[in-house]
């Protein structure tokens, strides 16, 4: 070998444009929620009660859990999701259902609750917001004890009386979506909270099936999973207010 090329496998520029790239840290993705983070309406959801890799076990997946997996794992690493929603659940039911089968090799989480829980207060005039805010802070409170090193990501919950499904209801839906939500916003010092009630493209008609308006579509989960992917690159405090939804 010649003093030449001697010299220019030891430049730094050389290395630089020839050095194997540095794996990113892996990841397990961990989705707890309601039937929205269950993938009820979306065209294909993907629920692993395990942690598996997101590429080949949920390769299609259009629900977000699955959109947000497949994005990290872009990211030269890898990354397992598991999802353990329950279509119809309240904040009591993943307090009871779901923490136990939580992989103890989680580093971010995602939670998205609230909808049922809201709508039990608002319109059937059971439980309170005050219950809600205890429960939602001892899960914060267990997730941080027993996975210290995971990311903690919540979601605030679009106002349903402004969705396609439920503008009939809105004068009754305003003062509990008001202050649920305001009480979640308030957990962005202890979490990174991902601003839905505020994202107008999500009160958009066209994200939900005509049949169910509630439930995004895949174009409503996509637009989901944008949201937390960019809380994640930048995280930024909830808007104080949206009118007319928050």
């Amino acid at each position: 070998m010649t003093a030449t090329a001697i010299a220019l496998l030891l430049s730094p520029a050389y290395g630089a444009q020839h050095r194997p790239a540095m794996r990113s840290p892996d990841i397990v993705y961990v989705a707890l929620g309601d039937s929205i983070t269950w993938g009820l309406a979306a065209s294909k959801a993907c629920r692993p009660q395990v942690p598996l890799p997101a590429q080949s076990a949920c390769p299609d997946a259009t629900s977000f859990p699955a959109v947000v997996a497949r994005a990290l794992s872009r990211e030269n690493r890898q990354v397992k999701v598991q999802n353990l929603a329950i279509s119809g659940a309240r904040i009591s039911w993943i307090l009871t259902f779901e923490l136990s089968k939580i992989a103890s090799t989680v580093t971010l989480f995602t939670i998205f609750i609230g909808t049922n829980d809201f709508s039990d207060i608002a319109f059937h005039g059971s439980g309170s917001l005050d219950q809600f805010a205890r429960q939602y802070v001892g899960l914060i409170d267990y997730l941080k004890k027993h996975f210290p090193k995971a990311r903690i990501v919540v979601l605030n919950v679009p106002n349903i009386g402004y969705l396609p499904c439920c503008t009939a209801m809105r004068a009754a839906a305003a003062t509990t979506w008001t202050a649920g939500d305001r009480f979640i916003d308030a957990l962005a010092g202890t979490a990174t909270v991902v601003d839905l009630a505020c994202d107008t493209a999500l009160y958009d008609a066209a994200l939900f099936p005509a049949s169910d308006g509630v439930h995004p579509s895949d174009a409503g989960h996509a637009r989901i999973a944008n949201d937390i992917l960019a809380a994640l690159v930048s995280s930024r405090k909830p808007a104080a207010s949206c009118p007319p939804y928050f």
